[in-house]
């Protein structure tokens, strides 16, 4: 009968779950020769060593402090090489923190799947057709022709030109703050630095990927659209944060509540302004207007490598010959593929950038040496652009003023190396890998947790970890052992070849076949940025302060609301 049937289906639950806490009671690693995680760190029988990702650590600002969690787990003395066998929920997993173990791995496989129950938020953001989030169980030819299609936005010849369009929003930020500022005198303005530096890098991305203009900088605020993104990913961070991502109701996004009624109006709002744009710019291509088939950003280089339009008009803009741009026809992304991949372009250069900026102004009022540096090299090599939109009679600064604000860019890889926006990346094998030093095999199928921001602070990969010096990125070029960049400390041959050696760990972009594709963008906006904004402000921030990262869905954020005093200089 039905009872007796329901006792069966019970009882066998129950001798399920008791093997499998049996099971999860044993000790030890799960790959001989490398350490599991401290003894205190038991396996949980069903979310491994995960659980303690999120408690092992004191929660900060109201959230789980998984960085801390995760730096106790895995970043124990127990680590043999940095390595550590642990369990990801039920699945087999390591972590390397070491650099040229971190490098290898990275290089071994682009496979990457994700937590189901963190997938589905992710999906809800960026769209299953993402490119950060599709992987070999869609086929790897779906994941290599949409990495061949998006980095279309990405040529060298586009950034350079993109160059002017990032310095006007520059100083249109810097032209709204100036408004707030110039009245209250030495009072100042204060500033949320984080919401400030958002205002910049959404418009800087607007011009780069859509060729359009989204006014936040020039109205200090944020259009319709920037709103709705925001929505999703302060949603996105709620519903992914500790326990919250096992909470049933938060799953399912059909259920009538008024968190998922604004979820869906934002959601709704950005791919519908998404698809209006993506529309009027097929519209505008297919005119054959010349100025239309110059553009340059993403969205237009997108549509006429996947429609099957000729790029010879921007090569000609480019000042390339043909031949370097004339492309094939890309196959294989829908009209939805486009779309996601669009959104995820919005959140690689909105937010990720946005934050590495915000700890900078932190970092450099921190450091005031490091700071004059900064601005002594802003002012040298952007004395001849214009300091206003008002100036036109000067010119905006271009790739080639770029280029010589070698120290400012030192200064955003130190930022990026100890705060990388993007503090964990994952892999899984799909055959074993051999990491030598008499180290074991990993075998296929084991997944792989990569904490770069561990990696970066480590004393493995580099001297004085913790210590903020943007000379480390400082090197001679070919043979010479002399430094050309103005304030730079003499430095004697080791140190050069070892500063050379530290370099390549430095990930804060990821690395292989699947770094990220707006690495130079977001190296060349960080920096011109950078640059406008210490050479026009004085920012203080209350003595003593300090941001303290956490780990808030799949990026980093100040643990307290970056606010500061703004001072027109």
């Amino acid at each position: 009968n039905v009872a007796t049937a329901l006792a069966v289906v019970v009882g066998a639950f129950v001798v399920v779950i008791a093997a499998m806490k049996r099971q999860a009671e044993k000790s030890g690693s799960w790959l001989p020769g490398l350490p599991a995680p401290p003894a205190e760190f038991k396996r949980h029988f069903m979310l491994g060593h995960l659980k303690y990702f999120a408690t092992a650590a004191p929660p900060r600002g109201g959230l789980p402090d998984i960085l801390g969690g995760m730096s106790l787990v895995l970043g124990g003395d127990q680590a043999r090489e940095g390595l550590t066998a642990f369990y990801f929920m039920r699945g087999k997993a390591i972590s390397a923190i070491k650099g040229e173990h971190v490098r290898k791995l990275l290089g071994s496989t682009t496979f990457r799947r994700g937590v189901p129950m963190r997938m589905k938020h992710m999906d809800r953001v960026l769209g299953t057709e993402s490119l950060t989030l599709v992987d070999h169980s869609r086929g790897t030819p779906v994941w290599k022709s949409h990495r061949k299609l998006v980095t279309r936005g990405f040529y060298s010849e586009s950034l350079k030109q993109m160059v002017p369009a990032i310095d006007k929003v520059a100083l249109q930020l810097i032209g709204s703050l100036k408004k707030r500022v110039d009245p209250l005198g030495p009072a100042g303005f204060e500033v949320d630095v984080m919401e400030t530096m958002k205002m910049g890098t959404l418009d800087v991305i607007g011009h780069l990927a859509f060729g359009t203009d989204f006014g936040c900088s020039d109205n200090y605020n944020f259009s319709k659209l920037a709103e709705s993104f925001q929505v999703l990913l302060e949603d996105l961070t709620y519903r992914t944060a500790g326990r919250n991502i096992f909470k049933p109701n938060l799953a399912f996004y059909s259920w009538p509540s008024e968190r998922n009624r604004r979820n869906s109006d934002a959601r709704n709002l950005l791919r519908g302004t998404l698809r209006d744009l993506i529309s009027s710019r097929r519209k505008e291509l297919a005119s054959g207007d010349a100025s239309s088939t110059r553009r340059l950003d993403a969205l237009s280089m997108m549509l006429m490598a996947r429609d099957g339009n000729p790029q010879e008009s921007a090569a000609a803009a480019a000042g390339k010959p043909r031949a370097a741009v004339r492309q094939e026809k890309v196959d294989g992304m829908s009209e939805d593929a486009l779309v996601d991949n669009l959104v995820t372009l919005l959140f690689a250069g909105f937010d990720t950038t946005s934050i590495a900026l915000s700890f900078a102004i932190w970092l450099l009022w921190k450091n005031p040496e490091i700071h004059e540096k900064v601005r002594n090299e802003a002012r040298r090599v952007l004395g001849g652009a214009r300091s206003s939109l008002d100036d036109e009679a000067w010119p905006l600064a271009n790739n080639g003023d770029v280029q010589q604000l070698a120290y400012t860019a030192a200064t955003f890889k130190e930022v990026l190396r100890l705060y990388p926006s993007a503090p964990v990346t994952f892999r899984e094998t799909v055959s074993p890998v051999e990491l030598g030093d008499g180290l074991p095999v990993i075998p296929s199928g084991t997944k792989v947790y990569l904490p770069l921001i561990l990696t970066h602070r480590s004393d493995m990969n580099f001297t004085e970890p913790m210590r903020f010096d943007p000379e480390r990125f400082l090197v001679p070029r070919g043979s010479s052992t002399q430094i050309n960049v103005e304030g730079a400390r003499e430095v004697d041959e080791a140190t050069i070849e070892r500063r050379k050696k530290e370099m390549r760990w430095w990930m804060p972009f990821s690395a292989g076949r699947r770094d990220c594709i707006g690495q130079r963008f977001a190296m060349l906006e960080g920096t011109l940025l950078l640059a406008r904004l210490v050479l026009a402000f004085d920012f203080e921030f209350p003595e003593g302060y300090d941001p303290d990262p956490i780990m808030t869905g799949p990026i980093i954020t100040p643990s307290t609301p970056l606010r500061a005093h703004a001072r027109a200089v």
